[in-house]
């Protein structure tokens, strides 16, 4: 419980921070919109956890099927004076997906907010991956704590990070919500074998 209020706390800072963003893009972009999306939009946050964010909006999103990484990463790159502009440095990260990572300081001198900030293409399943987990938590109760003690183990354990081979929060949310509807099976199963 104590976590879960902590990351319902960590949201408020969040909140703002995005409107703050979605302002920075809209005057760069006036039709683009920011939204929300992996754990903090799925209620399956941590206090840690960072906040994932996309543009949908922007020319590269409307393009070809696949926006080329460099128009990706020039479209990003005109955010980022407008982003510096609100007092928040943006570093760029070229990969498959470019995203330009955010780092806003707490007050009191708690652990920073980490924010990511990527494009809609339509190779960009965030969304969609968000509306699927969304469902999995509201059809399965269990679903939220158990991913959130998982992440928090994952995290002291150095595993959280799959850029140093640690497993993805979606990736964790799936494997749990598949033993979740797997468990009642398996127990059945358990209980045939031990009575024959």
């Amino acid at each position: 419980r104590g976590e879960l209020a902590a990351a319902a706390a960590a949201d408020h800072p969040a909140c703002a921070i995005r409107s703050r963003i979605q302002a920075a893009v809209a005057s760069v972009h006036p039709a683009a919109a920011v939204f929300c999306y992996g754990s903090r939009a799925t209620g399956l946050a941590s206090a840690a956890s960072d906040v994932d964010l996309v543009v949908v909006g922007l020319p590269v999103s409307a393009g070809s099927a696949a926006p080329s990484v460099e128009g990706q990463v020039e479209a990003l790159q005109s955010l980022q004076p407008r982003l510096e502009a609100i007092g928040l440095a943006a570093t760029l990260q070229r990969c498959a997906v470019p995203v330009l990572n955010i780092e806003v300081a707490a007050a009191g001198g708690g652990a920073p907010l980490k924010l990511d900030l990527s494009l809609q293409t339509r190779l960009h399943s965030g969304l969609a991956a968000a509306q699927l987990v969304r469902w999995l938590a509201s059809s399965l109760p269990p679903l939220r704590p158990l991913v959130v003690v998982l992440k928090e183990l994952l995290r002291r354990h150095g595993l959280k990070a799959t850029y140093t081979g640690g497993l993805s929060s979606y990736a964790l949310t799936l494997m749990a919500a598949s033993f979740l509807l797997l468990a009642p099976r398996l127990r059945s199963e358990r209980r045939q074998q031990q009575q024959q």
